[in-house]
């Protein structure tokens, strides 16, 4: 008999989730395939297990609502899945290697160069991945992202998207533009091609003026474009990467944030990925926890400000993958395609093993498909055989390939635990929100302990 965590069914233990001493007191049944969550007690979880297992073994056809968990026709698409290179519609185009700044955790700083791309490559790509994006009926989404500062490349950009958005109406397929900058090359003229032209932005910035010039610099310069763009009806989002330096201070990033851009609707923290400071896994198990009390006591402020606070795993209950970054193409400045954003430079390491094809002399996109298979392999394995039998597995695709294999194997497990207390305080979230849709004013928390206290 299959287990129901073969089936994709699992019982997260969440009691300390739900301020409780005992974390199994209370479980989230999770469903990632059918998409489906509910909440029980530790008391109901052996004959929540049996009624699901009798279930799964029943040819009957009844109206048990229970049914609604198991998706098998679903499972077993995805573990026949075998993604190719025209899945990959999610492009991320990094102009060149160059950059202004000289950030003290830069993973990119060991491969600069003057390598650039032009709007020809770029146009070139994009229009490959818009006809792939027309025949499924999907949008083509195209982040402009360092390998060094994209905005130093502004013409080139300005031209490519010129040229792709024409290509989409031709092809009559959908486009999502996005650029990541270090904010310090948004001009009015720069703002008002932005907004026109509907390309998301997100300024990569530390809000703490001591910590930004520690670890970025540019502090001024950063902080007024800032104010301009959200004064011109740009809005940018603003992501923070959160070192020793800054640990112990998120609640003060999202406080100073609100009151310097009261109209800031986004924001991000993300741990940084640094092999010297995270060298160990007691290092990593305190550094991870205290990034995840930070990250729930600033949830809660920005909660009170209305800001959405994000970090990397924050979108991945509303996916489902078999591998992490399966679906992205990035485009080098030497035209070549790598498996990994992070990686785009011969003198990086992994970058032969992460370059899977290139724009050939006319143009046009070659690849490889046994090198595609490194970082894409036929069969979906999520990565890691320890993946096997976490809950996670079908909403994270195994991980970060960069963060993988820069950190060491038991410094990423602690990674991985921290995405899973995220992932986990996300779906209570969301059990939170359905719960007070569907039962106006009525606290999720306190009905959990009220109940409990009356089973004791």
């Amino acid at each position: 008999m299959n287990t129901l965590a073969e089936k994709g069914i699992f019982f997260i233990p969440a009691g300390s989730e739900f301020g409780l001493a005992n974390n199994k007191a209370v479980y989230i049944v999770y469903a990632p395939l059918s998409g489906r969550s509910f909440l029980i007690t530790g008391s109901e979880k052996g004959n929540i297990e049996q009624k699901l297992l009798s279930l799964s073994d029943s040819a009957d056809t009844d109206n048990d609502p229970l049914r609604a968990m198991f998706a098998e026709e679903q499972r077993r698409q995805w573990l026949q899945f075998r993604i190719a290179p025209e899945d990959c519609l999610n492009l991320t185009i990094l102009p060149n290697h160059r950059c202004n700044f000289r950030c003290t955790y830069c993973y990119s700083a060991g491969g600069r160069s003057n390598a650039e791309l032009n709007s020809t490559q770029i146009t070139a790509l994009a229009t490959w991945a818009l006809q792939h994006c027309a025949k499924k009926n999907k949008p083509c989404r195209i982040l402009f992202l360092g390998g060094g500062e994209p905005l130093l490349s502004w013409e080139t950009m300005r031209e490519s998207i010129l040229q792709i958005e024409e290509r989409s109406k031709e092809l009559g397929a959908t486009l999502d533009f996005s650029v990541s900058t270090n904010g310090s090359l948004l001009t009015a003229e720069k703002i008002d091609f932005l907004r026109n032209h509907k390309v998301r932005v997100q300024v990569s910035f530390e809000v703490l003026e001591d910590v930004q010039n520690e670890q970025r610099g540019h502090y001024d310069l950063v902080h007024n474009n800032i104010c301009i763009a959200l004064a011109e009806g740009l809005n940018p989002g603003i992501h923070s990467v959160i070192t020793e330096t800054n640990i112990d201070r998120m609640e003060e990033v999202v406080h100073t944030a609100h009151k310097q851009y009261p109209n800031l609707k986004k924001l991000g923290l993300e741990p940084v990925v640094d092999a010297e400071l995270l060298n160990t896994p007691a290092k990593a198990a305190d550094f991870y926890q205290r990034f995840y009390d930070g990250y729930i006591k600033a949830e809660k402020l920005c909660q009170e400000y209305g800001i959405e606070l994000l970090t990397a795993c924050s979108k991945a209950l509303e996916t489902v993958r078999t591998h992490y970054c399966a679906g992205q193409i990035t485009l080098t400045p030497l035209g070549t395609f790598s498996s990994c954003e992070a990686i785009s430079n011969p003198k990086e390491n992994g970058y032969q093993e992460a370059i899977f094809g290139k724009l050939n002399e006319e143009g046009q996109p070659e690849f490889d498909l046994q090198s595609f298979r490194r970082y894409h392999p036929a069969e979906p394995g999520f990565m890691r055989d320890k993946c096997s039998t976490c809950w996670a597995r079908w909403n994270c695709g195994g991980g970060c390939n960069y963060k993988r294999n820069t950190l060491s194997e038991d410094v990423f497990d602690e990674y991985c635990k921290l995405n899973c207390k995220l992932m986990e305080h996300f779906l209570a979230n969301k059990l939170r929100r359905e719960f007070s849709l569907a039962t106006p004013g009525a606290d999720l928390d306190a009905v959990v302990a009220n109940t409990l206290s009356q089973n004791q």
